[in-house]
């Protein structure tokens, strides 16, 4: 196969630490990141290309910058996770001005031309888990949702399916929802506040392990963790331990080098001409305290 660069490019929000990008530090949610990136390196450097990896920082307008250096480099594939949805368009119709193929990772972009969206099913993460939480009560009672981050296809889509699963039963409805930016600390006081507001709250969802578990911390200092059915996603950040502990009673399971795979080997399809799908969600699984040991790692 023709030889190709390929740009890996802000595949995260937060800290990543690889081989190729030294001096920055691994979080909880890193680790997440880490999984799929490393991935994708190998997908595509076992077909022959060349990998470069840059950090974003959380910082929309350090990943634009970093992708119009890297479009100077002249490579040809972008692959990004964008820190914005909306502010990352002008760096998408950047890569598409210099016929620069891009796929987006995790997050989608709202405009420009993206060759592939690699992404997890997160409507259906939000609606089955909003069906888990609505079963576990009943059908009736009050529920939230803790956020990731405003503006982000992942968090659209999650919320709207925890929604629309709630409103199929009348005895139940979401009285909270609130942006936490994945952050532990912002989790837990979003639920301090929420208990305030609804101390009679039966069940919350969660966009991440990292906030679920910032939950799961306030709800025990309040003596309600047991009244209240948890959801988080991503089995990381202490979540699968908890769940193996009862303290958390769900999350998904993202098989984030999965994610990484399908991004490099829908990359290396496109440097050989082969179609690829628009669109492809990458497999996911609901884990939960009667399945937990198979998770855990």
């Amino acid at each position: 196969m023709k030889k190709f660069r390929f740009l890996l490019a802000a595949l995260l929000a937060i800290g990543l630490a690889l081989a190729l990008t030294p001096g920055l530090a691994v979080t909880a949610q890193a680790s997440f990141k880490v999984g799929y990136s490393a991935a994708g390196l190998i997908a595509v450097e076992d077909a022959g290309g060349e990998v470069i990896i840059v950090d974003s920082q959380n910082d929309i307008a350090k990943q634009i910058a970093d992708i119009e250096d890297l479009l100077s480099q002249g490579i040809n594939f972008l692959a990004v996770n964008p820190v914005d949805e909306a502010g990352i368009v002008p760096a998408i119709e950047a890569a598409n001005a210099a016929n620069v193929p891009v796929v987006t990772l995790d997050r989608a972009s709202a405009g420009g031309n993206v060759a592939a969206h690699i992404t997890f099913d997160n409507y259906r993460a939000g609606y089955d888990a909003g069906i888990y939480i609505a079963e576990q009560n009943g059908g009736v009672g009050k529920v939230a949702q803790l956020e990731g981050a405003a503006g982000t296809s992942v968090a659209r889509e999650r919320g709207q399916g925890f929604r629309d699963a709630i409103a199929k039963y009348p005895d139940m409805e979401v009285v909270f929802e609130q942006p936490t930016d994945w952050g532990t600390d912002q989790g837990l006081s979003a639920t301090e506040d929420l208990l305030v507001a609804y101390p009679d709250v039966v069940g919350i969802w969660a966009h991440a392990d990292s906030i679920i578990m910032g939950a799961v911390e306030a709800l025990e200092a309040a003596g309600a963790n047991d009244k209240v059915v948890t959801v988080g996603m991503g089995m990381f950040a202490g979540g699968p331990e908890a769940i193996k502990a009862g303290r958390l009673d769900a999350s998904w399971e993202l098989f984030p080098a999965q994610l990484g795979t399908v991004a490099g080997e829908a990359v290396v399809r496109l440097a050989a001409g082969e179609p690829v799908e628009p669109v492809i969600n990458t497999p996911m699984d609901f884990v939960m305290g009667e399945n937990i040991d198979a998770y855990l790692k």
